[in-house]
């Protein structure tokens, strides 16, 4: 059976004949939601976007927009008040966790918007400290990169999550969730991954090694039952998780004591990290 979230299917009418539109992410975050009650706003939030994805559009009702993201395949509806059909090469990334867009190139002028890590920007002039978006306000230049820039050591990407929020389905410095936080770290570090859990051990599995929790090294991801992160060293734990409601370091044993009452890690696969 295919799988619904990164597989386009729809009993009301047939994919294969619509020709999708692809427009861009030009809000600081963009909520994905499993479905769409047009009326009451319902739907679940199962993913999230940031400035700069693209998406690919296969139908429009009232304020929604249904169809599939293209870095990782997601599929649900995104609001349309937060696409552009203006698609340009973007010409820089945020490398700093987050920043802001400003009506005027100055930080006393009014606030647009917020950008998270990883947002991919189109720059068009420059004035002072600050450079301007194609799609209108200011962000200070320093806390961008050429487009580029890797940051191929994924941990410490990570660690600049510390401290932000728990949010089931997040994906940016507003707020994350577990399999948002190893997906977006890998994201920087070059290395595309799926975006739940479970999906992400099918990609890294041929990574596996060996489960022991006494040769742990930084970098490895462990894998429990619906829960991944990373071990920021031989001995702790980095991730956002539901029990704290933030992204956090904290020993492994203290986790395996949490999950003593039910399943604990059951997989842990190692990737090379150039420090």
């Amino acid at each position: 059976m295919l799988d619904a979230r990164v597989n386009l299917i729809r009993d009301d009418f047939e994919i294969s004949n619509i020709k999708p539109i692809k427009k861009r992410v030009i809000s600081g975050t963009a909520l994905l939601r499993e479905h769409s009650d047009f009326n009451l706003n319902k739907g679940k939030q199962e993913s999230e976007l940031i400035y700069g994805d693209i998406f690919s559009i296969y139908e429009e009702k009232e304020d929604w927009a249904w169809g599939q993201a293209e870095f990782d395949s997601y599929v649900g509806y995104l609001k349309k008040d937060s696409l552009d059909g203006n698609t340009p090469n973007p010409t820089h990334i945020l490398s700093k966790l987050k920043s802001t867009i400003y009506h005027e190139p100055d930080m006393r002028s009014p606030i647009l918007d917020s950008l998270s890590i990883g947002s991919k920007l189109n720059i068009i002039s420059e004035k002072g400290k600050y450079v301007e978006l194609d799609s209108g306000g200011w962000v200070y230049k320093s806390h961008l990169s050429d487009i580029n820039y890797i940051a191929e050591d994924y941990v410490e990407t990570a660690k600049k999550f510390i401290g932000t929020p728990y949010i089931w389905g997040g994906n940016s410095s507003a707020g994350i969730d577990c399999s948002g936080l190893v997906q977006t770290s890998l994201r920087l570090a070059g290395i595309n991954i799926p975006r739940d859990t479970d999906q992400q051990y099918q990609h890294l599995k041929n990574s596996e090694i060996e489960l022991s929790l006494n040769h742990l090294q930084k970098g490895d991801i462990l894998f429990s039952d619906g829960h991944i992160g990373i071990m920021s060293d031989n001995k702790n734990f980095l991730h956002a998780n539901a029990h704290h409601m933030a992204t956090i370091i904290e020993p492994i044993s203290d986790v395996v004591d949490r999950f003593s009452k039910g399943k604990g890690f059951e997989h842990v696969c190692r990737l090379k990290i150039n420090n």
